[in-house]
């Protein structure tokens, strides 16, 4: 074989989109996109006419620090530009945090189920990559991360709200976490989803923390674009971290990896208030009509605060099955680390009716409570 020997067993992602050919064979004609968390609303006006006016720009390579959009986040934020960094996507990001601070022995440690970049990556950087695993409930469990935090533990990953389960972690266990860290080891807390987090349990802003040079805890906090903000296909992620963390990132920074037009629709993105409370308020109302109907017909789900619903079932294949052939497409969990469940994201009215019809119409298929 000509690729590196550990790549054979190099874990493959997998999007949560059909082929068209797929849907074209069925004779699909209406498709609910709702497998991989994007906004239902598409995106934001005002991120449009940026790129309708940057367009006439794109043969001028993009800045490589994309410094306007930095300037504007640390402005948004409140912090010192020197403590933020943009990168195509939180994949990126992640990529770049692992090969600027993991040695070859060193390890990271994740959540199960969980996003499940963080072990694609690591394992095609041929990286150690060890799971803890959450609660039944799919709560966090404090105490079972620091069991499994040993010498050899660099980094240590939490995701809140968590992909896919929804779930968060409190304050109590967010301070708990903190307090078991070494100092010579780095806390990256995924929000990829914190927009849609409006739990009176959930811990207090990191960012403050994370950008401290003084704070003796190492904090990375994630965020992205592809949410809220609804600029998924532009791949547009960013972060906050003391100032020295970001010197890191930026020894492996590569070239024009963010296009200029990525750029322009991020700074315009941040001053559409509008639609960001348009685009939240789509997922309330998404939540709380599934948690309505899904209560009536006692499904086994899981509240949670991110944009989409966790629900187990009793036959994943044939639940996929049936959402497809209503035109509906959802993601199962099983790359996640749960084999039986399947994660819907939040639609617009005509798109959750269309789901709660196809349970309805299949609920030998889904576990109850």
């Amino acid at each position: 074989m000509l690729y590196r020997k550990h790549l054979a067993q190099a874990f493959t992602y997998k999007s949560g989109r059909p082929p068209e050919d797929l849907l074209k064979a069925k004779g699909i004609k209406k498709v609910y996109p709702l497998a991989s968390n994007e906004n239902y609303l598409g995106p934001s006006p005002k991120a449009l006419e940026a790129i309708n006016k940057a367009k006439n720009e794109i043969h001028i390579y993009p800045d490589t620090l994309c410094s306007e959009l930095r300037e504007k986040i640390a402005r948004f934020y409140h912090v010192n530009i020197d403590n933020t960094l943009i990168g195509a996507g939180s994949s990126e990001l992640i990529s770049m945090l692992y090969t600027a601070f993991l040695e070859p022995d060193e390890r990271v440690l994740k959540p199960n189920p969980s996003f499940m970049l963080y072990k694609v990556l690591a394992s095609f950087m041929n990286l150690q990559c060890e799971d803890f695993q959450l609660n039944p409930d799919f709560s966090y469990n404090i105490d079972t991360i620091i069991e499994k935090n040993t010498p050899k533990t660099k980094i240590i990953i939490v995701v809140s709200p968590n992909n896919p389960t929804g779930t968060i972690i409190t304050q109590q266990q967010m301070d708990k976490l903190i307090s078991s860290l070494r100092k010579d080891q780095i806390l990256v807390v995924d929000e990829a989803y914190i927009e849609f987090n409006d739990s009176e349990d959930s811990y207090d802003d990191l960012i403050k923390k994370a950008v401290d040079d003084n704070f003796e805890k190492n904090i990375i906090v994630l965020r992205t674009f592809s949410k809220v903000y609804a600029l998924a296909g532009l791949r547009l992620g960013y972060l906050f971290a003391k100032k020295q963390i970001v010197e890191g990132f930026l020894k492996v920074l590569k070239p024009f990896t963010v296009t200029s037009l990525a750029e322009k629709a991020g700074i315009a993105s941040l001053d559409d208030t509008l639609f960001v409370n348009k685009s939240i308020q789509l997922v309330k109302d998404g939540r709380k009509k599934f948690y309505s109907e899904f209560d009536r017909l006692n499904l086994d789900y899981t509240k949670g605060y991110g944009n989409f619903i966790f629900i187990k079932t009793l036959d994943i294949n044939k639940v996929s099955e049936a959402f497809l052939e209503k035109g509906v497409v959802v993601r199962p969990c099983a790359q996640f680390g749960y084999e039986q469940a399947v994660r819907i994201t939040y639609g617009d009215d005509e798109a959750n009716d269309q789901v709660v019809k196809v349970i309805k119409e299949n609920l030998d298929l889904f576990k109850r409570k």
